[in-house]
């Protein structure tokens, strides 16, 4: 088979940036620096090796499969049985407790084989898969695949090697309890860097695809990564027996983007008046590629740490950091992707991670606002947090659109300075307010500036480098807000406010932007939008409905499942069945979850995180 590659590294690699997800992360920072002072203690109905935890698991739909002691902590898996509705694969229910070696061991012990999966084959076929949409298309079982990957894995290991310190020590040792987890359950082939890789992975993708671009503010990382690049060219030359490989540059412009589509992500928070019973629920889509894998893995996971809050998330055995969760004092978090030119010297702590820390640490809207500053990140991202109570200044939830928390930056600066010649009537209309630590707050109080409505900018390229039109028109454009309730919040892969909406405006980003990004992510936000403030049913959205398995229409759970493939033909890629990472509703009111994940017409399940407490107290 004859393989294709791209050579350039201004335009092949940029097109694929958003696409790519497999590496970690890189600092010098101190584990512990953003950590809060404070512990907590977690008692109960869930009471290590007590006879009674069987029947209450019953009580809440669930029956006991299996339990680990680890050091005196107890793991529970559990599996929602009786259920009305058919699932495609077994819906399981992972409650780990007590220190984070423990949970960590209990969680990979619990579920071997598909931790296991995780670790090891769904990150050698995501990360082969990406490389096609770089013109590279290899077998990620076959010898030369492995070695394509085992070439990319070299330069992560090596940052992860230098990151180690960034990384919380309680994170670190839950890594390795997965790994001990996982060898004593006869998987010897997993190792603690295969779980950071896993964990970390989002983020070190962007973060190395901008280095071969030279738009990280490191030298050094730029050079390493550039090198490995040319290594992996080289290997896919040695292994062409008809020479050197050709560049195709229509094949790159005509590619097919639609899979793309799987990998950006959906949010909203409402409150208030929107809703039938004055609830503050937050819709979160987690949109990712299944490598075959993932939908036949996740599970909803319960956590009773000895230090922290407890708190409830849909995840594979083998996440440490998360994508989606709800704790005890009502806080809930998720992250969309949002490319922009701020990256820093490092990856920073990766977004997993970072959710990972709020949920565990964060106890109000504001104070989890405060603690993402702290944290030290290196890449771009839109992180969306809900309250179970109405902030006075921010309501019940915020977007924040991030770029790395340092070096500082004003939004326009990073701009080439040809183009801030060519935008400096845009840039006149801003306002004098900065980034914090690389962070712009969107509350659902914020309004879009007026002045910014009608701002744009045309400009005509030649048609060769996009697609087979003579000409191709791409717009700098600042999609204005839709949401203008103070009850609502939406965020899909876009920033809003225009001082980070200039950070997608430097040619490495406007390309990927221009290119039908921008105009699918809007696309996203609107249907969300309409769903929300549709007449028949703005002010009565419910959590989820009566039946427990499959959300009623109108409802929160159903307005986040609006790309469910049951209903919509949204991916052009194909009807297909799984789902695409998950979808989740959280009532932050209640403290309850619930995830859709494995098939698309699988049973929706989830738990009430207070049932599984009768006292909860925390000592400072």
């Amino acid at each position: 088979m004859r393989i294709k590659y791209v050579v350039s590294l201004r335009r092949s690699i940029l097109k694929g940036v958003i696409l790519f997800a497999v590496l970690i992360i890189s600092n010098n920072i101190s584990a512990y620096a953003f950590l809060p002072d404070r512990s907590c203690v977690v008692s109960g109905y869930i009471k290590a090796g007590e006879d009674d935890n069987e029947d209450f698991l019953e009580s809440q739909g669930l029956t006991l499969i299996n339990k680990v002691d680890v050091n005196g902590d107890w793991g529970y898996l559990a599996e929602f049985k009786n259920l009305n509705n058919p699932s495609t694969v077994p819906k399981y229910c992972l409650v780990l407790t007590g220190a984070p070696y423990n949970m960590g061991y209990q969680a990979s012990s619990l579920m071997p084989w598909q931790a296991n999966k995780m670790l090891t084959e769904f990150m050698l076929v995501i990360g082969l898969e990406q490389l096609g949409y770089l013109g590279i298309d290899l077998d990620p079982y076959s010898p030369e695949g492995q070695k394509a990957f085992g070439i990319i894995y070299e330069l992560i290991i090596e940052f992860a090697e230098e990151a180690e310190s960034v990384i919380p020590d309680y994170i670190k040792e839950e890594f390795r309890g997965i790994v001990d987890g996982l060898n004593a359950a006869g998987y010897k082939d997993v190792t603690f860097n295969d779980v950071m890789l896993l964990n970390q992975g989002i983020d070190a993708t962007y973060f190395f695809l901008m280095s071969v671009a030279g738009k990280v503010y490191n030298k050094k990382a730029i050079r390493r990564a550039r090198i490995t690049l040319l290594k992996l060219i080289r290997l896919l030359n040695e292994m062409n027996p008809e020479g050197k490989y050709s560049i195709d540059w229509p094949s790159v412009w005509n590619t097919d983007y639609s899979d793309f589509l799987k990998f950006g992500c959906n949010e909203f928070i409402v409150s208030g008046k929107t809703t039938l019973n004055d609830e503050i629920l937050h819709g979160r889509d987690f949109m990712f590629g299944t490598a075959g894998i993932y939908q036949d893995v996740s599970c909803v996971i319960v956590y009773l740490p000895d230090d922290g809050k407890p708190f409830v998330t849909v995840a594979p055995p083998g996440f440490v950091g998360h994508t989606v969760g709800v704790n005890i004092d009502g806080i809930s978090m998720g992250q969309d992707v949002s490319q922009g030119d701020s990256y820093g010297s490092n990856m920073g702590v990766g977004s997993m991670m970072v959710i990972r820390h709020i949920l565990q640490y964060g106890s109000s809207l504001q104070e989890a606002v405060d603690m993402v500053k702290e944290i030290p990140r290196g890449v771009p991202w839109i992180y969306v947090i809900g309250d179970d109570a109405i902030d006075e200044n921010l309501g019940a939830g915020v977007t924040l659109e991030a770029g790395a928390s340092e070096p500082a930056f004003e939004g326009p600066d990073v701009l080439p300075l040809w183009e801030q010649r060519l935008l400096k009537r845009h840039i006149r209309k801003l306002d004098d307010t900065f980034p914090d630590r690389g962070i712009m707050v969107r509350s659902a109080k914020w309004n879009f500036p007026p002045e910014f409505e009608i701002a744009g900018l045309s400009l005509s390229v030649p048609g060769k480098f996009y697609h087979d039109k003579e000409t191709y028109t791409v717009k700098v454009e600042f999609p204005p807000q839709i949401e203008e309730d103070d009850n609502v919040l939406i965020a899909t892969n876009h920033f809003l406010i225009p001082r980070m909406r200039f950070l997608q405006f430097d040619p490495a980003f406007f390309i990927v932007y221009a290119d039908g990004v921008l105009s699918d992510s809007v696309w996203r936000y609107e249907q969300m939008a309409d769903l929300i403030m549709d007449k028949d049913y703005y002010g009565k959205i419910d959590f989820f409905g009566s039946d427990p398995e499959m959300p009623a229409e109108g409802s929160a759970g159903w307005i986040i499942d609006f790309l469910n493939t049951k209903r919509t033909d949204y991916y052009k890629g194909g009807l297909f069945s799984e789902v695409p990472g998950h979808h989740v509703i959280i009532n932050n009111t209640t403290k309850e979850l619930k995830g859709l994940f494995g098939y698309m017409s699988d049973p929706w399940v989830g738990i009430n995180l207070p049932q599984f407490y009768e006292e909860y107290s925390e000592s400072h």
